[in-house]
């Protein structure tokens, strides 16, 4: 868990300071993984992050993945989440904490574990 906790954490960090340049003029990134799953999700989340796909088109992405039910059950909760994180009134969560990200991860880790 600890490892697909980091992954999706740096790859949301990529996936942010990407779309800050859309049009690349001030920096390039590379995205390097052997790990071919973590590979496709980026390709994903970089396409519908410059696209905007629908529902359903993310939906028969994730279906790679994920059966039909559980593919539409995920993009209603990453748009819910989006919506969330978008609003106006959302207030990013932010700490001097060094080990800000790594107590999140362990907190993620207890609710999966408690399920």
């Amino acid at each position: 868990m600890k490892n697909a906790a980091w992954d999706i954490t740096h790859l949301s960090d990529f996936i942010r300071l990407d779309n800050k340049d859309p049009h690349r003029t001030e920096a390039q990134y590379l995205f390097a993984s052997f790990d071919t799953h973590l590979r496709l999700t980026t390709r994903l989340l970089l396409e519908i992050s410059k696209l905007g796909y629908g529902v359903d088109q993310i939906a028969g992405q994730l279906t790679q993945w994920w059966s039909e039910k559980d593919a539409m059950r995920i993009v209603h909760e990453i748009k819910a989440h989006l919506d969330r994180i978008n609003s106006s009134s959302h207030v990013p969560k932010t700490s001097d904490d060094p080990d800000f990200i790594p107590k999140m991860i362990e907190a993620g880790e207890q609710r999966l574990i408690a399920l």
